[in-house]
């Protein structure tokens, strides 16, 4: 919340754009005092705790938040233009979340949503986009909302779990009008965001080499050993999911886990890996990362080595120290 409101004051005069902390009294007193503040000027940050209808703070048992927004006048009374949630690919992915069933009372209401994200569909758009659309246009089984014909019929369609009708090309398509992304080509006030004149890096992607079948024994070793629950958070499953992909880098991973160090404490990470890898045979797609390097080296390429998780550039720089790849 803090970094919106820093943010909205670096990028626009107070006079065009202020973001403010939303509480019952700066809302009711903005009503009263400062009518020209509840125009469209004002951005009201609100946070994720207190899209909680059951808060236990008043006496009627519910939130102030929900006791503002969540009777029966309120759209009598408030105009919503329009509504942006950072990081929505954890919140509204469950319909049945107290927080989402908030969300969407609200956004029902509003002329516009946006739903901002990294990660739009962590486990596939087949898996999470029913419950996502529905915090964009509202629920998909209804005329009521955002979503109209043909388009609700499509969806409904596509991602019937009762039909084999899944299709990702017909998926795009039919949410390319309002999915919305920064490409090349995208501009801010008549200027490319990516300068015409910087060449676009072509990505290589580290893979084994085909004949290493001892990394994927330790996989399926180290599947086993973390085990799988029956019932896990989005979190749960892609942190399991990032551990099977360090052990595929190298089996220090597991010794790492053993020792107790704490794995959110970077300086103890990367004393560990400093000391220890010395003692790991390379994997296949560590040979194959030092090859690639060597060779951009050798022809006196530049290039940037990237990865979503500092572990692995952790893992990467001590490797690079250790064969002397620089």
């Amino acid at each position: 919340m803090s970094n919106w409101i820093a943010e909205c004051g670096r990028f626009f005069d107070p006079s065009k754009l202020r973001a403010k902390e939303w509480t019952r009294y700066e809302w009711e007193r903005e009503g009263r005092e400062h009518a020209v503040d509840s125009g469209i000027r004002t951005v009201w940050i609100v946070k994720e705790s207190l899209l909680k209808r059951d808060r236990r703070t008043t006496a009627s048992g519910e939130s102030e938040f929900w006791q503002v927004f969540g009777g029966r006048r309120f759209p009598q009374h408030v105009e919503i233009l329009s509504t942006f949630a950072d990081e929505a690919h954890k919140a509204w992915r469950n319909p049945k979340s107290e927080r989402s069933q908030v969300y969407r009372h609200i956004a029902n209401h509003s002329s516009f949503n946006v739903l901002c994200t990294g990660t739009m569909w962590p486990l596939g758009p087949k898996a999470d986009a029913p419950g996502v659309l529905q915090h964009l246009g509202g629920d998909l089984n209804t005329a009521e909302g955002k979503w109209k014909d043909p388009l609700r019929r499509g969806f409904l369609r596509l991602l019937d779990p009762k039909e084999d009708n899944w299709d990702i090309t017909a998926f795009r398509i039919m949410i390319s009008p309002f999915f919305l992304r920064r490409t090349i080509s995208s501009t801010w006030e008549g200027r490319w965001i990516i300068k015409r004149t910087i060449a676009r890096p072509v990505p290589q992607i580290i893979l084994p080499y085909p004949d290493d079948f001892t990394e994927m024994d330790a996989l399926q070793k180290f599947k086993r050993r973390i085990g799988q629950k029956n019932r896990e958070t989005l979190t749960q499953k892609m942190d399991r999911a990032d551990k099977q992909r360090y052990y595929t880098w190298s089996t220090l991973y597991a010794d790492l886990v053993d020792s107790g160090v704490d794995e959110k404490n970077d300086k103890e990470v990367e004393k560990f890996i400093s000391e220890k890898l010395s003692q790991y045979s390379p994997t296949g797609r560590v040979r194959r990362m030092i090859a690639m390097i060597k060779a951009a080296r050798k022809h006196k390429m530049r290039f940037l080595l990237v990865s979503d998780r500092l572990f692995l550039i952790r893992l990467a720089y001590e490797v690079f120290s250790l064969y002397e790849v620089f």
